[in-house]
């Protein structure tokens, strides 16, 4: 339930753009080539406050995945003060949408993001996401010995659950279309029309 709601967001931007404040205070004498913000799910919530609010922090790639929703005080992405802004949702994705039954999603065509794919191009062997997590796969969690699969005792349930897990991919897991169009977004002189939306 709280997903739905903003006190965390509006608590946490602050501190978010502070850290973004703080990167171009460090960088100062060697400034970053982009200073990009990718969020996922509340996340997307509490940048889209912090960046609303604060458009000194010179960010240029703003990436919403899965988003739980930005506020009606920010009438569009305009309103960001970044110089690009993207949004993906998964098809398979079935929990985004509950953050929004009090927020505007940011795919909607009238807050001006650019959206991106992320389910999938066989054509390009990228794959789709299929759910909301943003990462599924790692070192550990693809390892059967790990303790993230120790657990399980039976030799049939494990099998079930850890080919299931092999076949699920999140947002930024790696060979997937999300992760490769949020590398185009947020790397300047890339070409944008490889990015595709819907």
């Amino acid at each position: 339930m709280d997903a739905a709601l903003g006190d965390y967001a509006s608590r946490g931007a602050p501190l978010l753009t502070a850290d973004l404040r703080g990167v171009n205070a460090v960088r100062h004498e060697d400034p970053p080539r982009a200073l990009n913000v990718v969020a996922h799910s509340y996340g997307t919530t509490t940048s889209a406050d912090a960046l609303a609010d604060a458009h000194d922090v010179g960010v240029y790639a703003f990436v919403m995945l899965g988003s739980a929703g930005i506020e009606d005080r920010i009438p569009n992405a305009g309103a960001l003060g970044v110089q690009h802004t993207y949004a993906g949702e998964a098809e398979a994705d079935g929990e985004a949408r509950f953050g929004r039954i009090t927020r505007r999603d940011p795919r909607s065509p009238g807050f001006g993001a650019t959206v991106i794919s992320v389910d999938g191009d066989e054509t390009a062997d990228l794959l789709p996401v299929t759910g909301h997590a943003p990462v599924l796969h790692s070192p550990w969690n693809d390892d059967p010995y790990s303790s993230a699969w120790s657990h399980i005792t039976s030799t049939a349930l494990f099998e079930e659950k850890f080919a299931e897990h092999l076949t699920h991919y999140g947002y930024l897991d790696a060979s997937t279309e999300s992760l490769r169009n949020t590398a185009i977004a947020t790397t300047p002189g890339v070409d944008r029309l490889l990015l595709r939306g819907r």
